[in-house]
C-alpha cells in the first residue's frame, strides 16, 4: 500500500483533518501544560512525551551541528513556532487510585489551530484518554527534510471501535524476563491496545508465585530463577497501569493443569489406557488430555478458592481468565470413579461433568469478587 505522510497517527482516529501548514518546534520556547499536573497518571504520560520530544530535539541539533548551522536558524525560518499545547482532562477524580477497567472512556480530541494561534490543545474525557491522546501527539511530530521538528495544524476527534484491544502473551511455555514484558507494554501502548492477556500457567511450567502454596513453583516453574514474584508482577501491573493497560491473568482450568499437578498431584483426575486400568500420563495423543483436574472431589473446589482468593488481592483487574479451552473428554471417560460419579448424578454425557466443575468453580469467582472469561470451547460442548 501506499506509505503514510510523515507525522501520520496509528491506528487511524475516528476523525482526523490536517493542514500543509506547519508549525515549527522549537525546544527553547515549546511547552505543554495540563489541569491535571499533580496526576501521577498524567504526570507520567507527560514525561514520556517529553523525553521523546528531547530525543529529537537533541537528534536535530547534533544534526545542525555536524553540518556547521546553528540552532538559531529556526529564528529565521518562515514557520510560526507552536509555543505550548494546554491538556484538559474532564475528569480527574481519584486519578492517583484508578486503575483501567472494563468499558473506559478513552475518548480525546486534538486541535493544532489551523489560524495564526500558537497555542494547541489537548482535551479528553478522562486521564485514560487522555493517555491516547498523548501518544497520537507524539505521532504527529515530524523531521523535515530541512532537520527542523514540526507539527502540521491537525484537528483529531477519536475514540475506540472496539473497547477491548488485547494482546495475549504466553510466558508459561516460553518464560519471557520481566524486561521483555515491560518493552511488549510500551509496544502496546505505541499502537494504542488496552488489555495484557497474560496466560502466565500452563502443563509445561508454573512462574507465578504463590506465597500460600509456594510448592507450585517451587516444583512447577522451570528453574528459581524463572518465576514471576508477586513484587515483578506488581510492577507489571503499575507500568501497565500508566499506559492505560489492563492487566488480566489467565489461570487455565480443568485441562492444562499439569503446572498445578506437579505440586499438587491428588488434584489431577488419574487417566487410563487401554482398558488395562494401568495410570499413565502421556499415551493420549493430544497433549491436554492426562492433564485435567478431578472434579469429583470438594478437594479442588477448596483449593480453587484458596488459590483464586489470593489471585484477587495479586490483580487489579475485575476480571480473570479461566480458559476451559481443550478439555479432552477421554481422560474422565477412562477413568472408573468419573463414570461412578456419573451415576450418581443421573449424568448421560461427559459434558456434565463439565458443566458440573464449570458452575462450582464459577460460583466460587463471584463470591471472591471476579467476573470470568472462557474460551470458546466449554460454549462448543454445550456447557452454559
Amino acid at each position: 500500500g501506499e506509505r503514510a505522510a510523515p507525522g501520520s497517527p496509528w491506528p487511524l482516529p475516528q476523525r482526523w483533518t490536517k493542514s500543509a501548514y506547519t508549525y515549527l518546534l522549537d525546544p527553547k520556547i515549546f511547552f505543554i501544560t495540563s489541569n491535571a499536573e499533580n496526576c501521577t497518571l498524567v504526570g507520567e504520560s507527560l514525561n514520556r512525551l517529553s523525553d521523546e520530544f528531547n530525543s529529537l530535539f537533541k537528534a536535530v541539533e547534533e544534526y545542525q551541528e555536524s553540518h556547521h548551522r546553528s540552532g538559531d536558524h529556526r529564528r529565521n525560518s518562515s514557520l510560526l513556532s507552536l509555543q505550548s499545547i494546554h491538556l484538559q482532562i474532564d475528569s480527574i477524580a481519584d486519578c492517583n487510585q484508578i486503575y483501567p477497567q472494563h468499558n473506559d472512556n478513552e475518548y480525546y480530541e486534538i486541535s493544532i489551530p489551523f489560524e495564526s494561534s500558537t497555542v494547541g490543545r489537548v482535551r479528553a474525557d478522562t486521564i485514560w484518554g487522555a493517555i491516547k491522546a498523548l501518544e497520537t501527539l507524539s505521532q504527529l511530530i515530524w523531521v523535515t527534510a530541512d532537520r527542523e521538528l514540526v507539527v502540521n495544524a491537525t484537528r483529531i476527534v477519536d475514540w475506540p471501535r472496539f473497547t477491548y484491544r488485547g494482546v495475549m502473551l504466553d510466558s508459561s511455555r516460553h518464560f519471557l524476563p520481566k524486561n521483555v514484558l515491560l518493552a511488549n507494554l510500551d509496544a502496546m501502548a505505541y499502537n494504542k491496545f488496552n488489555v495484557f492477556h497474560w496466560h502466565i500457567v500452563d502443563d509445561q511450567s508454573f512462574p507465578y508465585e504463590s506465597k500460600i502454596f509456594p510448592e507450585l513453583t517451587q516444583k512447577g516453574a522451570y528453574s528459581a530463577r524463572h518465576v514471576y514474584t508477586q513484587k515483578d508482577i506488581a510492577e507489571i501491573i503499575e507500568y501497565a497501569r500508566y499506559r492505560g493497560i489492563r492487566v488480566i491473568p489467565e489461570f487455565d482450568t480443568p485441562g492444562h493443569t499439569q503446572g498445578f499437578g506437579k505440586a499438587f498431584p491428588a488434584l489431577l483426575t488419574t487417566c487410563y489406557g487401554d482398558g488395562d486400568n494401568q495410570p499413565f500420563t502421556s499415551k493420549f495423543n493430544k497433549h491436554a488430555e492426562a492433564e485435567i483436574l478431578n472434579p469429583m472431589q470438594n478437594y479442588t473446589y477448596d483449593f480453587m478458592k484458596i488459590f483464586f482468593e489470593e489471585v484477587r488481592q495479586v490483580f487489579r483487574d475485575r476480571y480473570v481468565h479461566l480458559g476451559m479451552d481443550e478439555v479432552y473428554y477421554d481422560c474422565w471417560r477412562s477413568n472408573p470413579h468419573v463414570w461412578q460419579f456419573m451415576i450418581n448424578n443421573t449424568f448421560t454425557d461427559v459434558s456434565q461433568v463439565e458443566q458440573y466443575y464449570t458452575e462450582r468453580l464459577i460460583d466460587t469467582i463471584k463470591h471472591i469478587g471476579f467476573k470470568h472469561i472462557v474460551w470458546q470451547d466449554p460454549i462448543d460442548n454445550g456447557v452454559q
